[in-house]
């Protein structure tokens, strides 16, 4: 499926940064940050928090994946940039 072929294009980008000097430097001020803060919470997805822990708590990703655009893809909620020279 579309969602299926997303996850593994989202995982395969996380796999990708796992050794990148920038990724690791950003994950160890994150680890040292405030738990209680937002900038301290997992910064992407992969095949675990995006498939094998919903599915463990009963969450259909693909329904939250659509009630999310449904709720906030909208033209009111966007903007425009263009850029020439």
């Amino acid at each position: 499926s579309s969602t299926d072929r997303e996850l593994e294009a989202v995982n395969s980008e996380y796999e990708g940064n796992l050794f990148k000097d920038v990724r690791r430097i950003t994950q160890l001020e994150k680890s040292t940050s405030d738990s209680e803060h937002p900038y301290s919470e997992f910064p992407s997805g992969n095949t675990e928090s995006l498939r094998t822990t919903p599915k463990q708590r009963g969450i259909d990703i693909r329904e939250v994946l659509l009630d999310f655009y449904k709720a906030q893809y909208s033209s009111n909620r966007m903007s425009l940039a263009v850029l020439g020279n």
